[in-house]
């Protein structure tokens, strides 16, 4: 089969695994399984974003096949109003156009397609790429940036924008913010988040110090309203201020009014719990696990370890530094392997640590990720 038939497949794929399981709203934090008509239109060039050829959008034969054998009728016919030819000459046109580096002529209508769906991630990449041969730095440099925060890092259209980019502005190396191939923000009605802090207390160690399961989940949230976590040997009074002056590092997006922060004396009304574990499974300073379920907080652990016997002023700031990391992860922020990041975290380096303050990459990716739909809005 041609590229276009293996794109299509990799979307039936992705339809029959949604059949057996869901994900959160864009909308509302309320369970809903994805459209059919997102899943079955055809994405272009999607295997390989350095070809820009408008033939491979031909041959609907194979994929009309392969949909009405994977997905039945009602998927079939949405994907034949979706593949129908006018529309698909019209976007072959601007592929062909800017393959041809027709920048200028192409930009409207490539514009034009990535605003009206903006978590397509082709039409970002085509937009940056196009607005770079047209001078618009501007555009090109934050469609570029939405291209590398919303897919995983291998991904063919990842690696290509990280490429422009370098040559855009070789200073930015962004990051991705799709580990799982989910982008996560709140929403604005959710602000400002709700944060607990426990008074150095954390889970059984069978539960500490690693990412949970749904009904582990459950587990802690019972621990949490119980009052039943335990003190974590190397607490010391003043890391619950460390975690608190770690949310104050993101002042930037707090001033332009992303996200906002409350502190609240009680785990029953709060959007995040910070609690403490000794060390976490992966050996990086702290983990953050996402609401699984609806009513659910977000679970950041911070890992104590690396600072015991440390002085006071040293081990504070450490802590402040992991916990500034898991505020990150807490408003959606990735992993970075550019260790002059606040985000940076690897797992071949443990223990190691990045920036202690949001670096220009950081920022960017903020900037990509709270200007774009994103697959899952926690209101």
């Amino acid at each position: 089969m041609n590229n276009m038939s293996n794109s299509i497949e990799n979307e039936v794929n992705e339809f029959e695994d949604l059949q057996k399981d869901t994900r959160f709203s864009l909308e509302s934090f309320k369970f809903r399984k994805k459209p059919v008509m997102q899943l079955v239109k055809v994405r272009h060039r999607q295997l390989n974003p350095s070809v820009h050829n408008a033939s491979q959008m031909s041959n609907f034969g194979a994929v009309r096949t392969l949909a009405q054998k994977s997905l039945g009728v009602v998927a079939l016919l949405s994907l034949i109003t979706f593949c129908n030819p006018r529309a698909v000459h019209s976007q072959g046109a601007v592929f062909k156009q800017i393959q041809s580096g027709q920048f200028k002529a192409a930009y409207p209508q490539i514009k034009a397609m990535a605003q009206a769906n903006p978590r397509e991630m082709s039409y970002q990449y085509y937009l940056g790429i196009c607005a770079k041969g047209t001078g618009d730095k501007a555009t090109a440099e934050l469609a570029l940036t939405k291209v590398v925060a919303g897919t995983v890092a291998s991904s063919p259209y990842s690696v290509n924008a990280v490429q422009a980019l370098s040559q855009l502005n070789p200073t930015l190396k962004p990051y991705s913010c799709a580990p799982d191939g989910k982008t996560r923000r709140w929403s604005p009605k959710a602000m400002p988040l709700k944060v607990f802090i426990a008074d150095g207390l954390g889970l059984n160690t069978n539960l500490a110090g690693r990412d949970l399961a749904s009904t582990e989940m459950v587990q802690v949230i019972n621990f949490l309203h119980s009052n039943s976590l335990k003190q974590i040997p190397g607490y010391r009074p003043h890391f619950k201020r460390a975690i608190a002056d770690a949310m104050q590092v993101f002042d930037w997006a707090i001033k332009s009014k992303l996200v906002n922060f409350a502190l609240v004396g009680s785990a029953k009304s709060a959007d995040a719990v910070v609690l403490f574990c000794e060390q976490t499974q992966e050996g990086v300073n702290g983990v953050t696990v996402y609401p699984l379920e609806k009513g659910q907080p977000c679970l950041i652990q911070i890992a104590l370890s690396p600072v015991n016997g440390l002085p006071d002023p040293e081990a504070f700031r450490l802590v402040k530094q992991a916990a500034a990391v898991q505020i990150g992860h807490l408003i959606g922020l990735g992993r970075s392997q550019n260790q002059g990041d606040l985000m940076f975290e690897s797992t071949q380096l443990p223990g190691g640590r990045g920036a202690e303050r949001p670096s220009p990459n950081d920022l960017a990716m903020l900037r990509a990720i709270y200007s774009m739909p994103c697959d899952i809005l926690i209101k």
